[in-house]
């Protein structure tokens, strides 16, 4: 394997969702994997992600406890 194999596997600074710029350090946001592929959102896409995922992390609780 060379060494620049994979790098282009590496989340860029790019939203996944908006495709706008982000600086990571400085507006914040997040960078990873879903899966096996590289993601990227921007703090306002995040923060969208974020309230539309939230009610059901807190439905998944209700149902353990107890």
């Amino acid at each position: 394997m060379t060494e620049n194999q994979g790098m282009d596997l590496m989340p860029s600074s790019t939203c996944s969702i908006c495709s706008c710029e982000f600086d990571l350090n400085g507006e914040g946001g997040i960078r990873g994997w879903l899966g096996i592929l590289p993601v990227s959102f921007c703090p306002t896409c995040y923060a969208g992600l974020d309230d539309m995922l939230r009610p059901f992390d807190e439905d998944e609780c209700d149902d353990f406890s107890g």
